[in-house]
């Protein structure tokens, strides 16, 4: 087990997603956003079924990072009622998973400062 997870969410368009991405991003509250255009999500909302084209966004990052992320998708996410699935990542290529280490967070500033 390790100490990364996988969140999901999904926005309207491909746009929106990659804006929601690069501010995530910034705030060093993901290392990586995976954009996935062209999704169809079809669900039932406020009494009435939906046909929704949708982009899917695949977020990873550190599992301390959670309650941070929830929260700044609650200030920045255009949905009223957003998508958010956690799943914990179980084992992964090191280096990767160092990489996401180095990205995030105030280890990834601390990282930073010490190489630079």
């Amino acid at each position: 087990m390790t100490d990364h997870i996988l969140a999901m969410t999904t926005l309207s368009t491909e746009g929106e997603a990659a804006k929601l991405a690069s501010q995530l991003v910034e705030r060093r509250l993901i290392a990586c956003a995976t954009i996935l255009p062209g999704a169809r999500s079809i669900y039932r909302y406020r009494g009435k079924v939906e046909d929704e084209s949708e982009s899917v966004v695949l977020m990873k990052t550190r599992s301390e990072l959670t309650r941070a992320l929830r929260d700044t998708l609650v200030a920045l996410h255009p949905y009223d009622v957003f998508e958010l699935i956690v799943v914990p990542i179980d084992d992964g290529n090191e280096d990767y998973l160092a990489w996401i280490d180095e990205n995030v967070g105030t280890r990834g500033v601390i990282g930073r400062e010490e190489t630079e």
